[in-house]
């Protein structure tokens, strides 16, 4: 748990980055190498304002927060993107939304998800992801499952496009 009065997001120990800046520098990452971040995120320009506004509202819950001035200062100067949203000072938590994805194994998904305040835990949220029932993201979520409960060897062995096709 984080200390008094903080965050636990920003400032447990051991933690090297808060969640939205972490799911901004893995997407950065990705679209430096290989584009894959902004192929992932179907809703690129939504989900990266999303990211920066959760960030700006975790630094106002703790703008006394070294650590996340660490981690604004370091986007900014790896990304003029990042920097151009910071800029816009949107400030926003997670609240009922939905998400589009496209998995390099199963294809697109279409989620919904609903964060739900945690009494008693300053500026916690339960998160909660799900997909409609019977869609076809409900179908790639279980094969997503399924590979994750098979052991590595064997998901090596089968190539994605048979597990997209299978609908495994």
């Amino acid at each position: 748990m984080g200390q008094p009065g903080r965050s636990p997001r920003t400032s447990c120990r051991g933690c090297r980055r808060s969640r939205p800046s972490r799911r901004w520098a893995g997407t950065r990452s990705r679209t430096r190498s290989s584009r894959t971040g902004r192929e992932f995120y179907q809703e690129w320009e939504r989900a990266a304002h999303s990211c920066v506004a959760e960030l700006r509202a975790a630094y106002g819950h703790d703008p006394e927060s070294a650590r996340i001035a660490e981690v604004v200062a370091e986007l900014s100067a790896q990304s003029e993107e990042f920097a151009g949203i910071w800029q816009m000072r949107e400030v926003k938590g997670k609240s009922q939304e939905g998400k589009h994805l496209k998995h390099p194994l199963v294809g697109d998904l279409h989620i919904k998800f609903a964060a739900f305040t945690v009494y008693g835990a300053p500026h916690q949220q339960l998160v909660v992801y799900q997909a409609e029932p019977a869609s076809p993201t409900a179908d790639a979520s279980e094969a997503l499952r399924t590979m994750a409960a098979e052991p590595k060897h064997a998901r090596a062995a089968v190539p994605a496009a048979d597990l997209a096709a299978k609908g495994q």
